[in-house]
């Protein structure tokens, strides 16, 4: 009788230890195209495999490379990925790095950055639609979209 308990006491702490654990990577994948990347920052990438979500990371010396899809020396990578203050007096929230010339955002909280991602190739932050998007459909000084239908070209 005692083993009996003793086995149903222990199937009671499996079923509350399966409750308490971290789902985050259990969530269903949603990749930003076929490859099955989810999101590249400068510490590494998340990539949907068999419907999971696994994480790739740098080591902390090392920057991910967007382009190259390598961790580099951070003195090699072609995006800065370095704190420059982009939090300084700003809310908490999403902005656009503009000294990468808006190719990777920031994630403000407390005026410190907790994550700085690049957007897909070929696209840009958008400040006021809070993702990435082409060019011409973002308004200076990220993008080239006017307000009169004309697109500028910025730097």
């Amino acid at each position: 009788m005692s083993s009996l308990l003793g086995l149903v006491s222990c199937l009671l702490h499996l079923v509350i230890l399966a409750r308490c654990q971290d789902t985050s990577t259990l969530q269903p994948c949603v990749p930003q195209d076929d490859s099955g990347i989810i999101e590249i920052s400068c510490k590494g990438y998340k990539k949907c495999d068999n419907n999971l979500v696994i994480e790739h990371l740098c080591d902390s010396s090392m920057v991910f490379d967007r382009d190259s899809f390598q961790c580099v020396d951070r003195i090699s990578s072609v995006i800065s990925c370095a704190d420059r203050g982009q939090c300084n007096g700003k809310a908490d929230g999403i902005y656009a790095d503009e000294a990468d010339k808006c190719e990777t955002y920031v994630r403000c909280l407390g005026e410190a950055i907790i994550a700085h991602s690049y957007c897909p190739t070929k696209t840009v932050f958008s400040n006021a639609i809070q993702t990435c998007a082409f060019k011409d459909s973002v308004p200076p000084p990220c993008g080239t979209k006017t307000t009169n239908g004309t697109n500028t070209v910025v730097g």
